[in-house]
């Protein structure tokens, strides 16, 4: 029997129906197009998926194809790209808008037992929420800073790539069905009110009050393509960097290191003579009042005490220029008498003309030399410069 010769066109049909064939083929094709469709994304409106986690993006793209009645990828691109309104429902299903007040309670009780009491040293605070979607993390800090007594002087930075999330977050109006769930999570994390207390309930929504952020900026801004724009006492970001992948990720954490505020106890200046010694410097963290101190500060206290026995210790050492030294080994030695004698005895003075003030100087360089007076000077002036260097030499060495 003869074989039938196949056409392309039939060779390529029985090969995308041909077993495991089948069900590869049309994956590699969505993985194509969505790799089309996300650089498009960013050079259409800046906005750059390229770096989220496959996995996600390809769930959320078959579920934006399901709601939006289309067949594959390279439709929704070409509507997206002529209509800008359906980029913003897209923008829908590419940001997570899952989110609940006091979500992980154990999350907000570590920062009212532990970070509070570092930030009640400050006299200002700044708090970034990186990722804030729909508000429920801000409203939750808010309500805490205002417990703690830290919201008067706290302002609240609210980030997200999504304009509509950002306009939910800044009305802080939510469902009056999940209240509940709200209420016991406050509770787990640590209230000491009711959270009733901030919100009031009309025509099936919640509207918590304003006044918890009245010190809030609310901002446009992505993790993956933006720069640190104010630093931080506090940074905050939940349910985002899940979502990226490994280099997406590290760029996000060195964001967050940038913006991060850091309290710096300035050393002696002796020890910052050598830059390495200035790099390798301790620089302990804060030290609340009341606990008790770590290994940095007790390791920059003995640096310290071990510093200023050092200089006290350090024998006081002559150097002198050429001209001083001339001057002094030339001059006669003057021996000390009364402040008010010494005074008209200087013979770089001429004597006083009504025996209260002293005239006007006379003599040249070898008259002032001869005084007392500068040389005390020139001698404390060395045996202070002969101290630094010592000192700035053994900071080197150590």
């Amino acid at each position: 029997m003869a074989s039938r010769k196949l056409k392309p066109k039939d060779a390529i049909s029985d090969l995308a129906l041909d077993g495991d064939d089948r069900a590869l083929l049309p994956d590699a094709d969505f993985e194509i197009e969505m790799e089309l469709l996300l650089e498009a994304v960013f050079r259409k409106y800046q906005h750059d998926f390229r770096r989220y986690s496959r996995a996600s993006v390809r769930r959320r793209l078959q579920q934006a194809l399901r709601d939006m009645q289309l067949g594959t990828l390279s439709q929704l691109q070409d509507r997206m790209l002529r209509d800008p309104a359906v980029f913003g429902r897209l923008l829908q299903y590419l940001t997570v808008q899952v989110s609940e007040m006091f979500r992980d309670p154990s999350y907000f009780r570590a920062i009212r037992e532990h970070v509070a009491p570092v930030l009640q040293t400050y006299p200002s605070i700044n708090v970034w929420v990186a990722g804030c979607s729909s508000g429920e993390e801000l409203w939750s800090l808010a309500i805490l800073f205002e417990e703690e007594g830290l919201a008067s002087r706290t302002v609240f930075y609210a980030t997200d790539i999504n304009p509509e999330a950002l306009a939910i977050a800044r009305a802080g109006a939510y469902d009056a069905g999940r209240l509940r769930g709200f209420g016991e999570n406050y509770l787990a994390a640590g209230g000491r009110r009711s959270l009733s207390d901030y919100y009031h309930a009309a025509y099936g929504k919640a509207k918590f009050d304003g006044q918890l952020i009245r010190q809030s900026v609310f901002a446009d801004h992505s993790l993956a393509t933006d720069s640190v724009f104010q630093e931080a006492q506090l940074i905050s970001c939940r349910n985002v960097l899940i979502y990226f992948d490994r280099p997406l990720q590290d760029r996000a954490i060195g964001l967050f290191h940038d913006a991060l505020a850091r309290r710096v106890r300035w050393l002696p200046r002796a020890w910052c003579a050598r830059r390495r010694w200035r790099a390798s410097a301790p620089r302990p963290v804060h030290r609340p009042r009341g606990s008790p101190p770590g290994r940095a500060h007790r390791r920059h206290w003995r640096l310290r005490a071990e510093f200023r026995a050092r200089a006290r210790a350090m024998p006081p050492l002559r150097i002198r220029t050429a001209r001083r030294s001339m001057a002094w080994k030339n001059a006669p030695a003057a021996p000390r008498k009364a402040p008010a004698a010494r005074r008209r005895a200087c013979p770089g003075r001429a004597p006083p003309a009504d025996g209260n003030q002293a005239g006007p100087r006379k003599g040249g360089q070898a008259a002032q030399a001869a005084c007392p007076r500068p040389r005390a000077r020139a001698a404390r002036s060395a045996r202070q410069t002969a101290r630094a260097t010592g000192l700035a030499r053994w900071a080197a060495d150590a």
